[in-house]
């Protein structure tokens, strides 16, 4: 038997793979035993052993059949691991190109910014950094806007960031079944304002980084996942 082969069977005994039906009780199977089982389905018939084991066979397994392809169902299953193995490759590349992209937009800063996580979710925002704002914090942004382009833009920005909330607070409503309150979007200004007057004042600093680092981490998760529908993963 030749060392591929060996290999072949060795990885399979050691993966989850299923060899056989077993009763409560029973001795469990060495992983000698399931190489000679493994073994033994193979000598049997490849096609049954394809049939059997390939959800578990990695590509290193593949030149163990190159030579029997020749047969329709060989080349069947052979067809279905290389595609999973193709897919998987992908994901990984996928991944792969994502956490590197994070990197650079964490390095670079603005793509994580606060001001710009908050346009993404302005409804988490809220709920684990923006009512704890102290008031300085709260300002800092309107001190820098000492032109009238600038201050209106941050209006308009600001706008639609309140829109965002309010159409998710109406989707949270909506999924809890609770009737929809009509005066909230027209308080959310009012509200923000309170919060940054209050500052959290009864929320201790440790804990009040711990929740600015949990929502850092959910959107960085949501990047990693493909979940910034407004992001060009291309």
């Amino acid at each position: 038997m030749s060392g591929q082969l060996q290999a072949m069977f060795r990885r399979l005994a050691l993966s989850p793979a299923h060899f056989v039906h077993q009763q409560r009780g029973d001795p469990e199977l060495s992983v000698e035993d399931k190489i000679s089982m493994a073994l033994e389905v193979y000598a049997r018939s490849p096609a049954r052993f394809l049939e059997r084991f390939s959800l578990h066979l990695t590509r290193e397994d593949l030149p163990n059949f190159e030579a029997l392809r020749e047969d329709y169902q060989i080349s069947f299953y052979l067809a279905q691991v290389e595609s999973r193995l193709d897919a998987h490759a992908n994901k990984k590349r996928i991944q792969n190109r994502r956490f590197e992209a994070l990197r650079r937009l964490v390095r670079d800063g603005e793509y994580f910014a606060d001001e710009e996580m908050e346009k993404r979710d302005p409804l988490l925002y809220e709920q684990m950094i923006g009512r704890y704002l102290a008031p300085s914090d709260c300002q800092q942004t309107s001190a820098e806007e000492n032109t009238f382009s600038a201050t209106l833009l941050r209006q308009i920005e600001r706008r639609q960031v309140y829109d965002k909330c309010a159409a998710q607070r109406q989707v949270e409503r909506d999924q809890m079944g609770e009737e929809e309150d009509t005066s909230e979007e027209e308080e959310e200004e009012e509200e923000e304002e309170e919060d940054c007057q209050e500052g959290g004042s009864g929320v201790p600093g440790e804990e009040k980084q711990r929740l600015r680092d949990e929502f850092v981490r959910i959107m960085h998760q949501r990047f990693l996942h493909g979940q910034d529908t407004e992001f060009d993963y291309r």
